[in-house]
């Protein structure tokens, strides 16, 4: 296995498995907590990942496949996407097609009552012409406005520090994000109250 990345929350290694190439994702215990209250915390996280993971394809979101899960090492194994992040690479021919694609994906997420708890540019694969959604350790379900507002500005906040180059892109994004939820109004309304808050929290 290969070290890949080394998160806050878990360790990324790329690693061979029954002949495919895969992503085994480990989480990182907290020393600071009860080691039973640890397991049981990391146990219920990792399956609430897989339920969502799982959840997300059936909605038309492409995510990692899951191939296999080891919850006495805290693992789980799933498939390696090659793509870049969204941060680091957005094709230049292709960019509002790729931000309405982006935007749309997330409508059907929250569509379904998904939230993603961690939107962000680097969470966001580009493979070939396909966004993929990856890293869902704080997602959780819901059908509250304000949860997908929150989620939304989350991201706007990382889009909007990292692409500066496309002035537009943020408006290509609810474009498409209106196409995959029937209720968006709603949910970009509430994002001007959350956008409040925060100024003057």
């Amino acid at each position: 296995m290969n070290l890949i990345k080394h998160g806050a929350e878990a360790k990324l290694f790329k690693a061979e498995l029954f002949g495919k190439t895969v992503l085994i994702k480990k989480r990182i215990p907290k020393k600071y907590r009860n080691p039973e209250l640890e397991k049981r915390i990391v146990k219920s996280r990792i399956k609430k990942e897989i339920t969502l993971l799982k959840k997300m394809r059936e909605a038309g979101i492409k995510t990692p496949i899951v191939f296999n899960v080891n919850l006495s090492e805290q693992e789980i194994s799933m498939e390696f996407i090659k793509g870049k992040t969204m941060k680091t690479h957005l094709d230049k021919k292709h960019k509002t097609e790729m931000l309405s694609k982006i935007g749309k994906c997330i409508g059907l997420m929250h569509s379904n009552n998904l939230i993603h708890g961690d939107l962000t540019t680097n969470n966001i694969l580009i493979e070939g012409k396909n966004p993929v959604f990856i890293d869902f350790g704080l997602g959780f379900e819901s059908n509250k406005i304000e949860d997908k507002a929150v989620d939304l500005v989350g991201f706007k906040k990382t889009f909007t520090a990292t692409h500066t180059e496309i002035p537009s892109g943020w408006n290509k994004i609810l474009e498409g994000y209106r196409k995959g939820n029937h209720y968006a109004e709603q949910v970009i309304e509430q994002i001007k109250e959350v956008e409040k808050r925060i100024r003057y929290a």
